[in-house]
């Protein structure tokens, strides 16, 4: 379990500057029923704050695989922040597990594994579906911050 000013500092610092927003947070224990949870509540969040189906669909995978990643490789709870950034822009952001290999720590190398491999395929996912990634460690948490384009077809 987090102590509160380590809870507080990754809090803080899970939000890219980028204008005002309408940020929701939940919290996930470390098992297998997380990611679906975590699917439900990006759902949840991105059809409140109007969405387009595409997005919400998109984001849904995502979080699921982080969440399924980080359960994986780390044995804290995961933290996933749905963010409405402004008219453009949504983020997500999860916080959990132990961080990445140093090969995997560039998301710009994320590539879906060859279908013949038995994993692999949930980082190259990630990267396929959204349009911006960073990847930091914060007390020795991983932290992903996602952005996508709410319509792909207004950039």
């Amino acid at each position: 379990m987090m102590a509160r000013g380590h809870r507080s500092k990754l809090r803080n610092s899970c939000r890219m500057n980028v204008g005002p927003s309408s940020r929701q947070q939940r919290t996930f224990r470390a098992s297998v029923d997380s990611a679906r949870a975590a699917r439900v509540f990006v759902a949840e969040q991105l059809h409140q704050d109007g969405a387009p189906a595409a997005a919400l669909a998109d984001l849904q995978l995502v979080v699921s695989e982080l969440v399924a990643n980080a359960v994986q490789h780390g044995a804290s709870d995961v933290v996933v922040q749905v963010d409405s950034v402004d008219d453009a822009w949504l983020q997500l952001t999860v916080v959990g597990g132990t961080g990445l290999p140093a090969a995997l720590a560039d998301p710009a190398q994320w590539q879906i594994a060859d279908p013949t491999d038995a994993a692999g395929r949930g980082l190259g996912i990630v990267r396929a579906l959204v349009d911006e990634v960073v990847v930091d460690t914060i007390d020795e948490q991983l932290v992903v911050r996602c952005r996508r384009h709410r319509d792909p077809r207004s950039v």
